[in-house]
């Protein structure tokens, strides 16, 4: 074929292809269950004005900082202002159920208390795998635990240790494992504990832990579980004292076993007989606070109401449970299509606030929503287009029924953000455009509890003022637009 006819075939081809994406409907051709789509005209001539724009990281970060100043020398109604400007219009901003400043009051004094009086209090700190190995919940823990005392990495849920790093864990014996999400088998009575699992014991069994961090040693390790026949019998011991430690039980129902080693380990062996449910065991001190990272993964957060409410209210009470922290969402972003799917979401999560709040009514209960994700839409990746409304359902959801919110996605930078945390030096994110590498988790995490850090000096700072001098300077500063 000579050149010019070559030359011709191709500007055809060119042509017709160009009158194809022209005419071809936007949203494609429906065949059954296949729907065909065509790039369009302004996508091949590659002049098309809706260009996913992406944020720039170091701006987002610096406009999330928090600006420190010296609230207890500066003048009483710039330290107002100081409070009044984070929690009205700063982007690491709690949302607050009826912007009530007082939110976070009581879990505050319950801290100061039990530290005061060697009582420990336990923070739960649930969420779907971003949360996995301990992400963010140590941030938080070192946060909780500088302010008001405490040690220890808290729960670790027998039959499993991927919450936490660091961790070996060994079992043998009569030990069925059971869960409220996922995989496993469920149990017949519901019966799963803090975590949403549970192993059941019946005959005899031996757990070894071990802990790779030398710097990290336990003394005090305490074992919740429901006994179901009364007759739990418990030896521990580790291979950094010659003690062994015997304990048992005398009752059915929900219990908390502790022991006290004369020589602290970062290894236990604990031999155990009778029929129980296992729930979990604690590396823990005798007062103040810790975090226990509680991830379900694949989860969306709507398994509470699956369990049974009453053996789940015994296990905060004996656990003295200060705050609750649920941090889902993300698993069902690439399912929420349309704002119907979202307000069936959202309604399933209202359920679980009020289901904690009615077993538990002293937990304050903080929902951190899903941070952006993306993913390729038309051959162009960008965010979810429904994780906007998704999270606004959920805030508004959760201060509706009394649940302090976190805006994980604004914060991050809103529309896009995952691709330019993705695409960050260091990575911020991992390639999936989902999970936060362990550097975003730190930097997240870091970011929440500066948040918490902040409430907490207001909550100090107000008791310098009377509280009728409080709120005449609060009620006359400047409101915010948003």
């Amino acid at each position: 074929m000579k050149a010019y006819k070559t030359l011709l075939f191709i500007i055809v081809c060119i042509l017709l292809l160009g009158v194809l994406a022209y005419f071809f409907p936007k949203d494609g051709i429906q065949v059954g269950n296949i729907t065909f789509r065509f790039p369009s005209l302004e996508k091949v001539l590659g002049s098309s004005d809706s260009t996913e724009t992406v944020v720039n990281v170091e701006e987002t970060l610096e406009a999330v900082k928090i600006e420190q100043i010296d609230t207890l020398n500066a003048d009483s109604r710039d330290s107002l202002n100081y409070f009044h400007t984070f929690t009205s219009s700063h982007p690491t901003r709690f949302y607050l159920p009826n912007d009530n400043i007082k939110f976070f009051d009581p879990l505050f004094a319950e801290l100061e208390k039990a530290q005061a009086g060697g009582e420990l209090v336990h923070i739960l700190h649930y969420g779907d795998s971003q949360i996995e190995v301990d992400r963010m919940s140590n941030n938080l823990r070192r946060f909780f635990q500088k302010h008001f005392g405490g040690s220890g990495i808290g729960l670790i849920p027998v039959g499993e240790t991927g919450n936490l790093s660091g961790v070996k864990y060994e079992t043998s014996g009569n030990v069925a494992l059971y869960g409220a999400f996922g995989n496993l088998a469920r149990h017949s009575t519901r019966s799963y504990g803090i975590s949403g699992k549970t192993a059941t014991l019946s005959g005899n069994a031996t757990i070894r832990l071990s802990h790779s961090h030398k710097n990290s040693r336990f003394s005090r390790i305490q074992l919740l579980f429901n006994d179901l026949s009364g007759n739990l019998q418990a030896t521990l011991s580790s291979s950094a004292s010659a003690e062994i430690v015997e304990k048992e039980s005398y009752e059915s129902g929900v219990q908390l076993m502790t022991f006290t080693l004369d020589t602290p380990s970062t290894d236990i062996t604990l031999n155990l007989s009778g029929n129980a449910d296992l729930y979990g065991i604690f590396y823990n001190s005798h007062g103040g606070v810790t975090v226990d990272n509680i991830p379900h993964r694949g989860s969306s957060g709507t398994g509470f109401t699956k369990t049974d409410g009453a053996q789940l209210a015994a296990c905060y009470h004996l656990m003295n449970v200060g705050a609750i922290i649920l941090q889902f969402g993300g698993n069902s972003v690439p399912y929420l299509l349309d704002k119907k799917s979202i307000n069936g979401y959202v309604k399933s999560v209202e359920r679980q606030i009020q289901f904690l709040h009615r077993i538990y009514p002293r937990a304050t209960l903080i929902f951190v929503g899903p941070s952006d994700m993306a993913t390729k839409i038309d051959g162009t990746l960008m965010s979810y287009p429904m994780l906007p409304y998704l999270c606004e359902t959920l805030r508004k959801a959760a201060n509706d029924n009394g649940a302090a919110y976190f805006d994980m996605h604004s914060i991050m930078g809103g529309r896009n953000s995952m691709i330019a945390w993705v695409n960050h030096n260091p990575q911020l994110a991992g390639p999936d455009y989902i999970h936060f590498t362990p550097a975003g988790a730190n930097k997240m995490g870091n970011i929440l509890s500066d948040s918490f850090n902040m409430m907490y000096e207001l909550y100090n700072y107000r008791k310098t003022m009377s509280d009728t001098s409080f709120v005449k300077t609060w009620n006359e500063l400047p409101q915010s637009n948003e």
